[in-house]
């Protein structure tokens, strides 16, 4: 599992740095045959991978933002798809929490995939039934996350009002927590050296883990908890 994640980890600085090769031991050789160093190669990646992740992220949501008020349901969905997908990137290679404990809390606020126990969809239905002030019902970050905007936008054919007001808080909700994601990587970048690449590998493995047993294992009935009882709910 190290090696594969140790050859990932050299995919994404090859490929942030283009046309360059890796030589194994010294570095990133340029294509006139110069080494780029390792301080500049985690740069690279932190601007043009984490932080350029990050602005498309905060892209995508703007696009569900301006269509909500059509209430075309396909297009909401679509949009959604795109924003999910963008997540993933910024979440697979989430390093923030690694450089400032500032930033620990922030993925557990747009993501409650595998968090916690509670009823999510139960939970939106009732305040989806009810008519009181919608900021008040959604307070807590799960009823406000990306998830929660998936199940208002999916669970039926019919895009109520209350719903279209649900999604648009939980879309500020969101922007709020990508702003965060975008200006921290702005401003901030890996550091050099073996302190740099080990945050990365450490990431790699941690979204490794997340993607076979959580994502993939659950669902297909692989793991242990859930073996030979696959359920497509669990996705």
């Amino acid at each position: 599992m190290r090696h594969f994640l140790v050859v990932a980890l050299l995919f994404v600085l090859g490929g942030c740095m283009g046309e360059n090769s890796y030589d194994g031991e010294n570095g990133l050789i340029g294509t006139s045959g110069e080494t780029v160093s390792l301080e500049s190669t985690l740069g690279a990646i932190s601007a043009q991978v984490l932080h350029s992740d990050a602005v498309a992220l905060k892209a995508h949501l703007g696009g569900l933002q301006t269509h909500i008020e059509t209430a075309q349901l396909e297009t909401l969905r679509t949009l959604w798809r795109d924003l999910a997908l963008a997540w993933k990137r910024v979440e697979a290679l989430y390093v923030a929490d690694d450089l400032s404990e500032a930033m620990i809390d922030v993925p557990a606020n747009v993501d409650a995939f595998h968090i916690g126990n509670t009823d999510l969809h139960g939970k939106l239905d009732r305040i989806f039934a009810q008519s009181g002030d919608l900021a008040i019902a959604l307070f807590q970050n799960n009823t406000k996350s990306i998830n929660a905007l998936e199940y208002t936008l999916f669970v039926d054919e019919n895009l109520t009002e209350r719903k279209r007001d649900a999604a648009r808080v939980m879309l500020s909700h969101l922007q709020s927590n990508y702003a965060q994601i975008e200006s921290f990587y702005a401003q901030n970048a890996l550091s050099g050296g073996e302190e740099g690449v080990g945050v990365l590998i450490n990431q790699l493995i941690d979204s490794a883990y997340k993607l076979k047993e959580w994502r993939i294992g659950e669902a297909a009935g692989l793991v242990v908890k859930y073996k030979d009882d696959p359920d497509a709910a669990r996705f």
